[in-house]
Order: C-alpha cells, then sequence, then structure tokens
C-alpha cells in the first residue's frame, strides 16, 4: 500500500467509483481471451498452423493496457492482428504460428513507445496489414460472448466458432462487505466506469457478490469512452458527490482522474476523441438522461488510486498517481487512514476497527503493519503509530492483535464506552 508523501485531503469525500476488470473482477478470463482471438483470427483467416504458443501472453496485454488507448480488449486483438500481420507479409515463409511470434513484435518495447491507443498505432502499419474491422470484431464477439449470447442478443448462427464463451469465466476479485466497510467509514456512495459495452457489463454484474449486482450508476463504453472525464462527471452528478475516489489498474483510468482534474483546476479538456473502428454489435442504449455535461460546478474533487501488483508500484507512482494498492479489499484501510484526519475524534474509532479488519483478514503473505503517519494520520504526540495485525510485529506505539480487535468489537456491539491501545488516538469515545 502506498500513498504520495505529503498528501492530504481538503475535502470530505462520500464516493468510490469503480473500474471493473482488474479491480472488481479478475482479468485472467479477459487476457485468455485476448490471446484465444489472435490465434483464432490467423489460424482460420490466414491459414497458419496453430502450434499451441501464446501469441498475446499476460505481459503483451500488460503493455497495452499500460500504454493507454487500450481500454477495449477487442482493440488490443484488432491492433496485436495488425502487428502480427504487417510481420507476417514481410515475411511469407511463416506457416505456422510458432514462426509468427519468433518474427513478431516485441509488445513490451514497442507499447512502452506507443500512446493515444488504436489510431496512431495502426498509422504506422501498411493498410493491407490491418484485417476487416468488422469481422475481427465478430469474430471477437463469438469467441468472448460465446454462441448462446450471439444468437440472444443478434439473433443470427454464430459465422466462425460455437465457441461457449469465455464471458462467463471471470472471477470476482471483491469481497462480499466491501461497500459496507467503505460505507462504515463514510464512503456510502459509488458507482462503475467500465471499458466493457453494456452486453458484456450485464452479462457478469450476476457474477459479482450480491451488493455489486446493482449499481447505482454505470457508464460503459458504449456510451462513453475511457479517458473521457464527462464520464467522471456524469457519475459524480448522478450519485450527488462531494467528492471521493476513483479505483482503476490500467493507463486510461489514471487518466481519467488526471483529465478531470486538469478541468476541475480550470485547464482545457486534455481529451479528445478519435475517429477509429467503432464496436457496432453491442450497442446499448445510451441513457435518455445524461443530464447537462459540460464542464462548471457542481464538479466535486476525485483522486485516482490505483492498483498493482507487489513490487510494480513504479509506474504509476511516476506518472502521478494518488495512491497504489495491491488488491481492492485494501481500499477501506487505505481510505481509513485518511479520512481519521477529517472526523472527528471520537467518529474515528469505527474507521480504525475497519483498519484493524484489513490487515487482519488480508493474505498471510501480504500482511504487514499499516504506517498510519505515511496516511496522514499521527498520534497525539506527533509520533508514527503503527497498527499490526501480525504478532510477529511488536514495533511502534500501537500494535493490534486480532484479541484486541475481538474485544473492542465486543465491546462496540454491547454499547457504552471503548477503551484500548488506540485512546491514544481516538481518545476514550462512546461507541454508537
Amino acid at each position: 500500500m502506498w500513498l504520495r508523501p505529503g498528501f492530504r485531503l481538503d475535502f470530505q469525500p462520500d464516493s468510490v467509483v469503480f473500474d471493473m476488470d482488474g479491480v472488481l473482477m479478475d482479468n485472467a478470463a479477459i487476457i485468455a481471451f485476448d490471446d484465444e482471438a489472435v490465434r483464432f483470427i490467423f489460424s482460420h483467416l490466414y491459414g497458419l498452423t496453430d502450434s499451441g504458443v501464446p501469441l498475446l501472453p499476460p505481459a503483451a496485454v500488460k503493455a497495452f493496457k499500460a500504454a493507454g488507448g487500450f481500454n477495449d480488449d477487442f482493440d488490443i486483438v484488432y491492433a496485436a492482428s495488425s502487428l502480427y500481420n504487417a510481420a507476417r507479409l514481410a515475411q511469407p515463409q511463416v506457416a505456422n504460428t510458432a514462426q509468427l511470434l519468433a518474427v513478431g513484435p516485441d509488445f513490451g518495447t514497442l507499447m512502452a513507445q506507443q500512446r493515444g491507443g488504436l489510431n496512431p498505432l495502426l498509422a504506422t502499419l501498411p493498410a493491407a496489414a490491418r484485417p476487416d474491422w468488422p469481422t475481427i470484431e465478430r469474430i471477437c464477439a463469438e469467441i468472448y460472448w460465446g454462441a448462446a449470447i450471439v444468437r440472444q442478443h443478434l439473433g443470427q448462427e454464430p459465422l466462425y466458432t460455437d465457441h461457449p464463451g469465455r464471458v462467463y469465466d471471470d472471477v470476482p476479485l471483491v469481497g462480499h462487505d466491501l461497500l459496507a466497510r467503505l460505507a462504515g467509514i463514510g464512503l456510502p456512495k459509488w458507482g462503475i466506469i467500465t471499458g466493457r459495452v453494456t452486453l458484456e457489463l450485464d452479462a457478469v454484474l450476476g457474477l459479482l457478490p450480491h451488493p455489486f449486482q446493482q449499481p447505482p450508476v454505470r457508464v460503459t463504453s458504449d456510451i462513453m469512452r475511457k479517458p473521457n472525464p464527462q464520464a467522471l462527471l456524469y457519475v459524480a452528478r448522478k450519485l450527488g458527490s462531494s467528492g471521493g475516489f476513483y479505483v482503476g489498474d490500467s493507463a486510461d483510468d489514471l487518466s481519467l482522474v488526471q483529465h478531470y482534474a486538469a478541468v476541475l483546476r480550470g485547464e482545457a479538456n486534455p481529451y479528445a476523441a478519435q475517429t477509429r473502428p467503432e464496436r457496432s454489435l453491442s450497442l446499448g442504449e445510451v441513457p435518455s438522461a445524461l443530464g447537462d455535461l459540460s464542464f462548471g460546478p457542481p464538479m466535486p474533487p476525485f483522486h485516482a488510486v490505483m492498483i498493482a501488483p507487489a513490487g510494480q508500484f513504479a509506474t504509476w507512482q511516476q506518472r502521478g498517481a494518488t495512491a497504489i494498492i495491491e488488491h481492492v479489499d485494501q481500499l477501506p484501510a487505505l481510505l481509513a487512514g485518511l479520512l481519521g484526519r477529517l472526523l472527528p475524534r471520537c467518529a474515528s474509532v469505527h474507521i480504525f476497527l475497519s483498519l484493524l479488519h484489513a490487515l487482519q483478514h488480508a493474505p498471510a503473505a501480504s500482511r504487514q503493519c499499516l504506517h498510519l503517519q505515511a496516511a496522514g494520520v499521527d498520534d497525539q504526540r506527533g509520533d508514527p503509530v503503527h497498527l499490526c495485525a501480525d504478532p510477529a510485529h511488536q514495533h511502534g506505539r500501537v500494535a493490534e492483535r486480532a484479541s484486541e480487535d475481538q474485544r473492542i468489537r465486543a465491546a462496540a456491539e454491547g454499547g457504552g464506552h471503548v477503551a484500548h491501545p488506540l485512546a491514544n488516538i481516538v481518545g476514550h469515545c462512546p461507541v454508537d
């Protein structure tokens, strides 16, 4: 868990807006789809033998997401297919996908130099290398949605494959109590902004824990594409938000918040929509009353919280993220530390209970002491406060174990006063 040094909240937030894939939902299934679709395209459209080797491994997909402009995985499939096809045309002896991989691009190096999304990338390739977009979109739909959804949604038989689909392979990342824990620290409002189109979001909402299955407000890419800051403005106004946090895991997620912040500062909107191949098979119905999306009050502030594996925070630190966590279930612990400075001392008891809960339910391998000073919370004497769930960690002037947490919770449930080692932070406070 990381917080930008010196960061302090200067407003009272009440909202959290989530990205979908990689945040609420594990993106392993959609990453597998990306590779499967590219291999299918070269084996079925271009006649190469499928050697079974990945053409688009997870690291390559990550490189696209980190470059920005590739929030839609159909775009990633199209871009990768165009790049590989340029290599195939330059090397006519290529007969199978293993040989194609050998002559194909180094996605990590290429995407590290690439910005702007699909159009700038396609501009570097000969027109002959670009596959027919409607064909690629149809193949992607048949592999990701599956034959049953194609029949139901399009009223047609699949043209290329009777694939069962990968959309229902998605696995939730989020715990069932996350929204309750956020509400418990003063963040009851929430929404979703996703690169999925409406059909794809509807298909997977039912896989999420019940509290997440009916978002109060949501924006899909067939309504507005990230990083258009109007998507965040729309959500904020629909929620009646006083401000909050956007949680994402890609360059477009961070850019969404940064574009929004730029407009909030009175700068010109950095976002420029591009003329590009658009999805046509899965358009949702645009809400008839999007409301006034012109920039100006009310426009509450939002900060970006990025999700990244341990040891891979540097990209988002360098690009200006406010905070970074490894897993969405760490969010209440991070935000509780920030909110503790804003709330009255006695109202902070529940915040610290939420911190303890987050620490004690973290995976053992990643369980660490939470350094509250880094999150903007010091004790009364200004010394760093270390909140620990692991009995092996006993440094600092506050060290809570599970047994202490149980005693605090028992006292809280019974009403009255709570006296415990956190008293030097929150005082001797009645629990309500």
